[in-house]
């Protein structure tokens, strides 16, 4: 009796000590101090936490290429991790600070910032956008409070520097196979980018040349260093760059078009087709060397491919008789990325296996080459009208760095560029006239500013009947919930002169019926633009 009285007497002391336990963890600040040394973005300190960049969009660099290092308690340093670290650091930066719990607020007090210019966009709270000066260690310091918990916080930076390096001008070429691919290498032909006797390059940034490059098959491409292209309101209808093909009336090759600020993280530019439902997002091609690490160029044969990494997949790029030279492109012929200032950029969407030289292709028997397909593109006239693409427009196509989205499609905000790729988005042979491939002749800044430098008005947009919520800012995203059928009309009302749904140019009040998927979401792109105004964008991510 005494035994049982006794465990009786322990489980009842275990029970109370666990009860009394569980109160005081419930009172007990909720701090998980991260350890010394750990980094980044978003960084919990144990009450709140810090972003660099606003964490309801997709981040961008900077932001994107910030994170915050613990180095003591509370205590945390902004590192920029770009590739070109050694010779850049922003000067302006958007931080900002929110609980950790996802609800409730934050209260920001006594902020001391030294050799930091801090400003808060109006009716934000914990949203700051943080400049610089130019010394050595910038800082701010705050105490955070969440409810009846607080913590004192130390940022510190570190003092910006400013990527001077020049633009190399044409920066890669790599064309997949096709017809011109090895072809004219000494003569200044459609295969190569440098004049007749490869001593320079092809006069094609900021000018146009007579004889430019072709693509080849799917995934080629070229890419240019152009310095600085900005993201100028003032632009005439909000275009801000311009690719020169050789576009025909009848005759359109599009071709797809990423931009990056550092090389290293890219972006789409959603051109009109990007909306579509047989668009392929992530499409990769695997090419064979019909002959294994190259051949001579008087050799050819069909060249063989599979489709994203799957062997059993496979398809050819034909040949035809009249140009009678390997189709594969032989790396001796070919830059797929120019020496950095940190190194050679290995470029996303060329593939880089063991084996392979610095720049990420040698005289190996396969290359791998990726991009967005545009599914449904049988002949030049299918692309009549397109924007947002090379080589479709006669004359040269305008494009909008507006029209920049991340991988799944959503819009980002750049501010500006340096790098921009033109690549074949189109997989199809034309017998006998071989493949469709964009040529690309040239590439312009637009440097006119004579735009209104106002962006057009909100419309008003229902899709089946249920109005989107949408804000004056352009270029948000918008979910909205619609009714249970599948088809659903969209609706776009506005005076503006100009207005696409999913790159459907349509007139104010005209329906584009839309198939909303039963599971998911359907997205839905509205551009307006007026005259010379920037343009009005939403992504309308639509449920049922």
């Amino acid at each position: 009796m005494v035994k049982i009285s006794k465990a009786k007497n322990s489980n009842k002391i275990f029970v109370l000590t666990l009860v009394i336990l569980l109160i005081l963890m419930t009172f007990m600040p909720n701090f998980t101090q991260a350890a010394v040394g750990d980094t980044g973005n978003p960084m919990d300190t144990g009450l709140i936490n810090l972003y660099f960049g606003d964490p309801d969009y997709s981040p961008v660099p900077p932001e994107s290429l910030m994170v915050f290092e613990e180095t003591g308690t509370n205590e945390y340093d902004a590192v920029y991790i770009g590739s070109n670290a050694n010779i850049y650091y922003p000067n302006q930066l958007l931080l900002v600070i929110r609980p950790n719990s996802g609800s409730g607020s934050v209260a920001i007090t006594n902020m001391v910032a030294t050799d930091v210019s801090l400003s808060q966009p109006s009716g934000t709270t914990g949203v700051y956008d943080v400049k610089l000066d130019d010394v050595t260690q910038p800082k701010i310091e705050f105490d955070a409070t969440v409810g009846s918990e607080a913590q004192s916080i130390t940022i510190t930076f570190h003092q910006p520097k400013e990527d001077t390096s020049a633009g190399s001008g044409i920066y890669a070429f790599l064309p997949a196979p096709g017809q011109f691919t090895n072809e004219g290498i000494d003569t200044g032909g459609w295969g190569t980018v440098y004049n007749s006797g490869a001593t320079t390059y092809k006069n094609m940034v900021e000018h146009m040349a007579t004889t430019g490059v072709s693509l080849g098959y799917f995934g080629g491409y070229i890419v240019f260093d152009m310095d600085r292209i900005d993201n100028d309101p003032n632009h005439p209808g909000g275009y801000d760059f311009e690719v020169i093909g050789n576009a025909f009336s009848g005759n359109s090759e599009p071709g797809g078009i990423q931009v990056s600020q550092d090389g290293d993280t890219w972006y789409d530019i959603a051109g009109s087709f990007h909306y579509d439902d047989d668009i392929d997002w992530n499409y990769e091609v695997t090419y064979v060397d019909p002959f294994d690490k190259g051949s001579n160029e008087s050799d050819k044969a069909p060249i063989p491919y599979y489709i994203k990494g799957n062997t059993s997949n496979t398809d050819q790029v034909a040949t035809n008789a009249y140009h009678n030279h390997n189709w594969f492109p032989l790396s001796d012929n070919y830059i797929t990325g120019l020496d950095k200032a940190t190194g050679p950029n290995k470029l996303t969407f060329a593939e880089h296996k063991s084996g392979q030289d610095a720049l990420g292709y040698t005289n190996t028997n396969t290359l791998t080459l990726s991009g967005v397909l545009l599914g449904g593109i049988q002949n030049g006239s299918t692309a009549a009208g397109a924007f947002g693409y090379a080589d479709v427009t006669p004359g040269g196509d305008k494009i909008d760095l507006d029209w920049a989205v991340d991988s799944n499609g959503e819009p980002v905000d750049l501010s500006w560029i340096r790098y921009v790729r033109v690549y074949n988005a189109v997989a199809k042979d034309v017998p006998p006239f071989g493949e469709i491939s964009p040529e690309v002749k040239g590439i312009h800044s637009i440097t006119d500013t004579s735009g209104s430098g106002s962006t057009t008005a909100k419309p008003t947009v229902t899709v089946g009947g249920v109005t989107a919520n949408l804000s004056n800012d352009s270029k948000q995203v918008v979910h909205i919930a619609t009714g249970i059928q599948p088809l659903r009309d969209v609706v776009v009302t506005s005076t503006a002169s100009n207005i696409w749904i999913n790159g459907q140019k349509v007139n104010s009040g005209d329906p584009v019926s839309i198939n909303v998927a039963p599971v998911g979401t359907t997205l839905v792109r509205v551009i307006v633009q007026d005259d010379t105004d920037e343009p009005y964008i939403a992504l309308l991510k639509v449920t049922r």
